[in-house]
Protein backbone atom coordinates (compact mmCIF):
# COMPACT_ATOMS: atom_id res chain seq x y z
CA UNK A 1 0.00 0.00 0.00
CA UNK A 2 1.33 3.45 -0.92
CA UNK A 3 0.63 4.92 2.56
CA UNK A 4 3.03 2.43 4.15
CA UNK A 5 5.93 3.28 1.82
CA UNK A 6 8.65 5.82 2.71
CA UNK A 7 8.18 9.35 1.42
CA UNK A 8 9.87 12.75 1.35
CA UNK A 9 8.83 16.32 2.09
CA UNK A 10 11.74 18.45 0.92
CA UNK A 11 14.81 17.22 2.84
CA UNK A 12 12.65 15.43 5.43
CA UNK A 13 12.59 11.65 5.00
CA UNK A 14 9.42 9.94 6.28
CA UNK A 15 9.17 6.33 7.46
CA UNK A 16 5.70 6.16 5.91
CA UNK A 17 3.20 8.60 4.43
CA UNK A 18 0.81 8.71 7.38
CA UNK A 19 1.04 12.17 8.96
CA UNK A 20 -1.07 14.22 11.35
CA UNK A 21 -1.11 17.99 11.22
CA UNK A 22 -0.33 19.84 14.46
CA UNK A 23 -3.38 20.96 16.36
CA UNK A 24 -4.41 22.10 19.80
CA UNK A 25 -6.52 19.93 22.08
CA UNK A 26 -7.14 22.41 24.92
CA UNK A 27 -6.61 19.49 27.34
CA UNK A 28 -3.76 21.20 29.21
CA UNK A 29 -4.07 23.39 32.31
CA UNK A 30 -4.34 27.16 32.02
CA UNK A 31 -0.60 27.25 32.87
CA UNK A 32 0.13 25.07 29.83
CA UNK A 33 0.94 21.90 31.79
CA UNK A 34 0.04 18.49 30.43
CA UNK A 35 -2.84 16.60 32.04
CA UNK A 36 -3.77 12.91 32.15
CA UNK A 37 -6.40 13.59 29.46
CA UNK A 38 -3.66 15.08 27.27
CA UNK A 39 -1.51 11.94 27.71
CA UNK A 40 -4.40 9.64 26.89
CA UNK A 41 -5.13 11.60 23.71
Amino acid sequence: MLLEQPGRIGALRLKNRVVMAPMGTNYSTTDGLSTERDKLY
